[in-house]
Order: structure tokens, then C-alpha cells, then sequence
């Protein structure tokens, strides 16, 4: 890349967090939108993901036209449009953008693009519709999340092991063709036939993608750490074998804190389900729940942090959402509250916000008065928030 391309990366967010873009129709009209101006000849669009409420782009503006143009044809292109057939409200005033420094940085953001669709968000959306979402499994799993079918005929999703962090599309791409060539016996078969250093065969252990091969991940951890590289004379799978230790497999919480950490996402129940009982004591409502009450009420709400942006023209109002087992929440925090209680808002992995309920039509808040931060009930938990200002 270089500077003359003035290429960016480019994240704009619906008005108030409306997951918007969950309507297939109006998901699909933004995808028309985008198209028909890079087809005028508006920008070149390199990569772009419409997700319920927000969207990221990465783009290069034509040599006339300045980004902030080129962001209002598609904001206000769509717009214009969507009010043919629904009065709406659709964007924040502004967005976020970050100027692709070099070739690495370009890379690094396409595949950020390309990753967020099978994050925890879409993920667990996915699911709650009735689609299935398969583990990524070693045995199994393309590069990319693919279409499978169900005994029933129904699809379901396989996750790709591109989700699986710090593994090389290197490796992959060895361990893809080693499979094509036939089933792995086991991780040390495995090992050699894909060439796999040490990181890749972490990174597999670590995202339970080696459960076919040994059974769970405490066993698939250990049996990566006895992975010789195969000397010329002893091929890695012939090589001498130490007796199998007794390993329980983890405990739920265990594997959820895993999962997050090896993928950023878990197919288990999510955190929050196994800390209901103390948000209960502590009288929080599960965000689903928050529907069934009346505009006006005080509520107690609890959730990770998915997002926090704080709009350069919402003179010091910071939207927050959060997220439990049931769902979202989005939460308005006006200045004075984010000014008094800025350690909560800003540190917070887990939020606890005690405010009044605002309902009008099919969108709900939560005007915040009191943050508190229980961050520690998640332990090792970490969970990553997207941060816009």
C-alpha cells in the first residue's frame, strides 16, 4: 500500500445501536448501495461486513472524492432510499476511520473484516434463529466456516480454523493437503504429515479443534507437549510413546474461559448463564426480560461489554451495549455519570448498571445512573470490547 491509494478502514454505527441490519431486506439494500457507488466509480471496495448494527468497510476513495464523501454517499445513499419504504432513523452522525499504513496493516484489517461475521455475536445470533454451529475440528474444518448437513437436511455451520488464534494459514494449508491424502491417526501423525511446529499444534490444543484425535483438551494439551520433531531415522509417529496420564477433562467454566481466549467465541453456554444465581442476589434482570417491563421503571441490568462510542456530536453522551445469555442491552450514559464514574465505564470487562428503563416502540435503553464494576466474578475471563469515539 502507499499513501497516494489513501486506503481506510472504516467503521460506521447505526442511531442508538438499532440492530437495524438484522431485517434481511434492509441488510440487503445497504449491500446494493455499496455496490452501485463503487461501480459508479466512487471508491474501490476492497473488503465490507454488514452486521446487525453497525459496518466496517475497507476502502480507497477516487482520487476526487475525500473520504467523508465517499462515506455520505453510502450513509445517505441508503438513507434516501430506506425512508421510500420505512421512516427510520439509520446512522450515527459519524464514524470512525483509520488510514491504512502499509501492506501488513491492509492484511491485518481485511482479515478483521473477514472475521467478524463468526465472532460471538453472529455466532450466538446464528443460533438463537435455529442454526446449528459446529466446534472447529481438525478432522473436519476448512479455512473458512462451511455449510454442512444435518441429519435432518437442515445446513449447519462448521467453523473454519481460521477462527483458531495465533495458528499460520501456513499450517493450515499443510495440514489441509496432508488430510486430503487421508484421515490422521492420531496428533503425532498429524504433526509430521502437516509439518506442524510447535505454535500451530498449541494453537489447535488450545482451541479444542484436537478433540477427534484426543479426546479432550487437557489430553490434546499434553499429547502436543510429548511432539518430537521426527529425527531422519524415527518418524514422529513411530517415535518412542510415554504412558497416557489420568486427565480429567475442564470443567465447564474451564472450557468457556478457553474457548474465549483460543477463539474469542464459545459454542458452550455463555459466561454469564453460570453467574446467574449471583446477579440474581444482586437483583439483576436478564436483559430479555427488561421487555416485559414498563417504560420508566428502575431497573438493575448486568452484561459483558461488547461496545462502547462516544460520538463526537453527542456532546459527551456514551452508548454502551452490553450482553448476557438472553441478549443485548444498550445503555445511554450521559456526561456527568460517565464523568463521576469513569473508571466503571471505561474498565469494565463486566458491567453492572442500576437506571431507568426508556421503551418507545421496538427500541429499549437504559439511561444509567449507577455503574459498578464486576469484572472480578469473570476471573480469567477476557473478553475484548470495541471502543469508538
Amino acid at each position: 500500500m502507499n499513501d497516494s491509494q489513501r486506503t481506510f478502514f472504516v467503521t460506521s454505527v447505526t442511531w442508538q445501536r438499532m440492530p437495524i441490519f438484522r431485517v434481511e431486506a434492509r441488510a440487503r439494500l445497504l449491500i446494493e448501495v455499496l455496490l452501485g457507488y463503487r461501480d459508479q466509480g466512487k471508491y474501490l471496495l476492497h473488503e465490507f461486513v454488514v452486521m446487525p448494527d453497525h459496518l466496517h468497510l475497507l476502502l480507497t476513495p477516487a482520487p476526487e472524492i475525500s473520504l467523508e464523501r465517499a462515506v455520505q454517499f453510502i450513509k445517505g445513499g441508503y438513507s434516501y432510499r430506506l425512508r421510500k419504504v420505512e421512516k427510520i432513523q439509520v446512522w450515527q452522525e459519524s464514524f470512525t476511520n483509520h488510514r491504512i499504513l502499509d501492506f501488513e496493516d491492509y492484511q491485518r484489517h481485511g482479515e478483521y473484516v473477514r472475521m467478524n461475521p463468526v465472532r460471538a455475536g453472529l455466532v450466538r445470533d446464528a443460533r438463537a434463529h435455529g442454526v446449528l454451529v459446529r466446534p472447529v475440528d481438525v478432522a473436519i474444518s476448512d479455512w473458512d466456516c462451511t455449510l454442512e448437513r444435518r441429519d435432518d437436511g437442515r445446513p449447519a455451520l462448521r467453523l473454519g480454523l481460521r477462527v483458531v488464534k495465533h495458528l499460520s494459514q501456513e499450517g493450515v494449508e499443510r495440514l489441509l493437503a496432508a488430510r486430503a491424502a487421508g484421515a490422521f491417526a492420531d496428533i503425532a501423525d498429524l504433526a509430521e504429515r502437516a509439518a506442524l511446529d510447535r505454535r500451530d499444534l498449541e494453537a489447535l490444543a488450545a482451541a479444542d479443534a484436537l478433540a477427534a484425535l484426543a479426546g479432550h483438551r487437557h489430553r490434546a494439551v499434553w499429547q502436543v507437549s510429548g511432539v518430537e520433531r521426527a529425527l531422519p531415522l524415527l518418524p514422529a509417529a513411530t517415535a518412542a510413546q510415554e504412558g497416557m496420564p489420568l486427565l480429567r477433562a475442564p470443567r465447564e467454566g474451564q472450557e468457556i474461559v478457553a474457548d474465549y481466549f483460543s477463539t474469542g467465541l464459545t459454542l458452550r453456554r455463555h459466561p454469564l448463564a453460570l453467574l446467574r444465581d449471583a446477579l440474581a442476589k444482586r437483583g439483576v434482570i436478564p436483559n430479555q426480560e427488561l421487555w416485559e417491563l414498563p417504560d420508566g421503571r428502575l431497573v438493575t441490568a448486568a452484561g459483558l461489554v461488547i461496545t462502547r462510542q462516544r460520538p463526537g456530536s453527542a456532546s459527551g453522551v456514551t452508548f454502551v451495549t452490553m450482553e448476557d445469555e438472553t441478549g443485548h442491552v444498550n445503555l445511554i450514559v450521559w456526561k456527568r455519570v460517565a464523568d463521576t464514574q469513569r473508571a466503571a465505564l471505561l474498565e469494565s470487562r463486566l458491567l453492572l448498571v442500576r437506571g431507568k428503563l426508556q421503551r418507545e416502540g421496538d427500541v429499549l435503553h437504559v439511561i444509567a445512573q449507577r455503574l459498578t464494576d464486576l469484572s472480578e466474578l469473570l476471573g480469567d475471563l477476557t473478553v475484548a470490547s470495541r471502543n469508538f469515539h
